[in-house]
């Protein structure tokens, strides 16, 4: 069984509202159906029951009155920046090969190398802003703050900030995770929920996090996936039958049809690369006055 991970964002005004409301079809344009009514606060919904090929839509609902409905959201897009549908269709994988659970994980995966290629991780550092008991705003060196977890999104799931202090050996203590109200990805800033002090945070602000380089195109970040998790799919699966997800050098990667399947691998491996190569270029892209 395979869970397709549904997230959204706090409408403008949260206190004018009680609960999202979320509402699952079968198609883009069928009939929706309510299947969650989140307090809220919460904006993550896990859908146990779908397929790949569901949409959803977001209201929110204040025990009278309701919003309008979101425009649609695929679910295999909800929680990878890789499609399961767009890899079937390169791939000619049908769910009788592999399972919408199986293949799921294998887009994690090419999710991760793809993070990897197009982002940088920093660990630790030291954020800046004043600890004084008031200020809750700090920032990061390096901007913008990019998306960790692969929902297309950056918010509080995507970063960790510590507030450090001494150990009974004075040395530095980072301590638990603190809680993060919010993220602002353009201007490199992080929210925390609980202001520190010169006490709570006597060695200073802390944060782990990733950093992009805009601009952020989330289309091309689909498509360069898509293509990863099918240069993953051609190498990992034996060609008796797809059915397990299994590492490169499992018994399954060196049966019958292995020269086909590196054929195909290093043809999506290549395509892969190109448009790594197209997303850094655009950094560089010089804009004319």
């Amino acid at each position: 069984m395979v869970t397709f991970t549904i997230k959204w964002t706090a409408p403008e005004t949260p206190s004018d509202w009680t609960h999202s409301r979320v509402y699952r079809a079968s198609t883009k344009t069928g009939s929706y159906t309510l299947k969650s009514s989140p307090t809220i606060g919460t904006y993550t919904y896990n859908d146990t029951t779908g397929s790949s090929t569901d949409f959803y839509k977001i209201t929110f609902y204040d025990g009278t009155n309701e919003s309008s409905l979101s425009d649609p959201v695929q679910a295999d897009k909800s929680a990878t920046y890789a499609s399961l549908a767009k890899l079937r269709q390169l791939t000619g994988l049908s769910t009788t090969d592999i399972t919408d659970a199986n293949a799921v994980n294998l887009l994690d995966d090419a999710d991760r190398y793809f993070v990897e290629d197009v982002t940088i991780k920093v660990y630790l550092e030291s954020l800046r802003g004043n600890v004084d008991g008031s200020n809750t705003i700090f920032y990061t060196d390096f901007g913008p703050i990019a998306d960790d977890d692969f929902d297309r999104d950056v918010d509080a799931d995507d970063v960790e900030v510590f507030y450090a202090t001494n150990d009974a050996n004075n040395e530095i203590d980072f301590g638990s995770t603190q809680t993060v109200t919010s993220v602002n990805e353009k201007g490199a800033s992080i929210t925390m929920t609980t202001a520190p002090t010169g006490t709570t945070a006597e060695r200073g602000v802390w944060g782990t996090y990733r950093y992009s380089f805009p601009p952020i195109n989330y289309n091309l970040y689909e498509e360069a996936s898509t293509f990863k998790a099918a240069e993953l799919a051609m190498l990992y699966f034996g060609s008796e039958g797809i059915k397990d997800y299994r590492p490169l050098g499992s018994d399954r990667a060196v049966q019958g049809g292995v020269k086909d399947k590196i054929r195909m691998a290093n043809k999506f491996r290549e395509q892969y690369w190109i448009l790594i190569d197209r997303i850094h270029r655009s950094r560089f892209r010089r804009v004319e006055a």
